[in-house]
C-alpha cells in the first residue's frame, strides 16, 4: 500500500497458523517475503535449567525477534497496520542513536506488578512517575547487533514465562526489563505521546428499550516520536481482528484525541461471536461535538481541541470524563483502512468461495451484543438489528490468529 521496498519474514508456528494455501498465496504473490517455520526449530536450553517451555502466544513474537536474520528490525503482531511507509523510522535520530523505539500503551500500571522488577533488584518506576506508561509492543524497533546482550536477557525473561507472565501482561515490559538487566537502562526508548484510541460506534437497546450509543475500542493508533504523525493501527480488540471464517470486525467510526490513563477503557462489553471481552467507553464519555468547532474548515491539519482538565477515577468511573474524538474521515489514514476491509474481504471470498462468504457478512455497529450491567453482572440481549424486526443470530468462532511479521530496514 505504501510501496514500502523493505524485505519482511514472517514467523509463524506451524499449519495451525500458516496453513497450506496460506503458504502458496504468499510464495507465489509476495516478493522479498521469507517465511519461518517456528515449530520445526530447537529452542536454545542455556536459558532455562528446568527444561524448555513450548512455544505458543507472546513467546513466538520474541523466539522470532531473537533468532530473525535482520540486523535491524521492525517487529509488528499480524494485527497491526501501518500507517505509513515505515523505512523511515529506520532514519530516526532517536532511533539511530539509541537502536530501539518502544510504544506506550493507555494504562498508567494496569497488569504489573513491582515484583517483576524488584526480584532482579530493580525498583518498579511507576509509583514515583505519573508520566509511565505500560509498554505496548504490538511493534517495536530493534537494532540486534547493538542490542544482542538485551537479546539475551530478553529471551531468558520470557523462556521463563510461567512465572514472568503472572506479574505483568504478556511480553509487555519484558523489553525494558531486559535492557536494565544489560546494564542498559538508560538507553530504553518508549514514545512519550500516548496513544489515541480508534473507536466504532456501537448503538444497543437498553432493558428499558432505550437505544444507546456507545463506542467499542477497536485498536490504538501508535505516534511517532516528538507527535510525528500516526504510524501504526494495532486491533488490540478481539472483535476488530480480521478472521476468515467468520467475517467479522470492527470497523473504525472515530478517533480519540491523545488519551490519559485515566482515560484508558474501563468498562467491558460481551459481543456476540466475540470472544472474550471488550472495552467500552459509557454513554456521555465521547464528545462527538467538539470537532466541529476544532476542524472548523473539514481539515485534520487545522483540527486543535482545547485543552482538557483530565477527571480522576471517580468522575470516570460515572461516566463524567468527557474526551474529543473525531470521524475517521478527519484522518488520512482512513483511505488506507478502508482498503485494508476491501483486501480481507475479497481475499475472504476467493478463499471461502462467493456463495460462503456471503453467508457469512461481515460485522457492523447494529448487530447483537450481550451487554453485563456493572451492578448484578446479568446479561441481556440487543435486539437491533441492520432491519427493523430482522433477528440475527450469534456467530461462529473466529480462527487463531495469524504469525507475527518481521520486517528490516536493511
Amino acid at each position: 500500500m505504501h510501496r514500502c521496498r523493505l524485505p519482511v519474514e514472517i514467523v509463524y508456528n506451524g499449519p495451525e497458523e500458516f496453513d497450506a494455501d496460506t503458504l502458496a498465496f504468499f510464495k507465489k504473490d509476495f516478493r522479498d517475503v521469507t517465511l519461518t517455520d517456528l515449530s520445526g526449530l530447537a529452542l536454545p536450553t542455556f536459558h532455562r535449567t528446568e527444561g524448555v517451555l513450548p512455544l505458543k502466544g507472546w513467546l513466538n513474537k520474541i523466539y522470532g525477534l531473537y533468532i530473525s536474520s535482520f540486523a535491524e528490525v521492525l517487529v509488528m503482531d499480524s494485527d497491526n497496520l501501518a500507517l505509513v511507509d515505515p523505512t523511515k523510522l529506520f532514519e530516526e535520530p532517536e532511533y539511530r542513536a539509541s537502536g530501539n523505539m518502544h510504544w506506550p500503551d493507555f494504562h498508567h500500571d494496569v497488569s504489573m506488578n513491582a515484583w517483576a522488577y524488584e526480584v532482579f533488584g530493580f525498583e518498579a518506576p511507576w509509583p514515583h512517575d505519573p508520566t509511565f506508561r505500560t509498554a505496548e509492543s504490538g511493534q517495536l524497533m530493534l537494532n540486534r547487533v547493538m542490542h544482542s546482550d538485551v537479546l539475551e536477557w530478553l529471551w531468558y525473561l520470557n523462556a521463563h514465562s510461567h512465572i514472568m507472565y503472572k506479574f505483568m501482561y504478556g511480553d509487555k515490559d519484558t523489553f525494558r526489563i531486559a535492557f536494565a538487566l544489560a546494564g542498559k537502562q538508560g538507553q530504553f526508548r518508549q514514545v512519550t505521546l500516548a496513544p489515541r484510541a480508534a473507536l466504532m460506534e456501537y448503538r444497543d437497546v437498553s432493558p428499558e428499550d432505550e437505544v444507546v450509543t456507545t463506542f467499542i475500542l477497536a485498536g490504538e493508533i501508535q505516534q511517532g516520536w516528538g507527535g510525528s504523525g500516526n504510524l501504526f493501527f494495532h486491533r488490540v480488540s478481539p472483535g476488530a481482528k480480521f478472521h476468515l471464517k467468520t467475517g467479522q470486525y470492527l470497523r473504525v467510526n472515530w478517533v480519540t484525541d491523545h488519551l490519559t490513563p485515566t482515560e484508558a477503557p474501563f468498562y467491558y462489553t460481551r459481543v456476540v461471536g466475540i470472544p472474550g471481552d471488550v472495552h467500552w467507553w459509557p454513554p456521555g464519555g465521547v464528545d462527538t461535538q467538539a470537532y466541529q468547532d476544532a476542524c472548523a474548515n473539514n481539515t485534520f491539519s487545522s483540527c486543535v481541541f482545547p485543552e482538557r482538565h483530565y477527571a480522576d477515577d471517580l468522575h470516570r468511573d460515572h461516566g463524567h470524563t468527557l474526551f474529543p474524538a473525531m470521524p475517521v474521515s478527519y484522518f488520512p489514514f482512513d483511505r488506507l483502512l478502508r482498503s485494508s476491509y476491501d483486501i480481507f474481504m475479497a481475499y475472504r471470498k476467493q478463499r471461502l468461495g462467493e456463495e460462503a462468504a456471503a453467508l457469512m457478512p461481515s460485522y457492523s455497529y447494529d448487530a447483537p451484543c450481550t451487554r453485563f450491567s456493572r451492578k448484578d453482572r446479568r446479561p441481556y440481549q440487543s435486539r437491533l438489528s441492520r432491519k427493523a424486526g430482522e433477528k440475527r443470530s450469534p456467530r461462529s468462532g473466529p480462527r487463531k490468529p495469524r504469525g507475527k511479521r518481521v520486517s528490516s530496514g536493511e
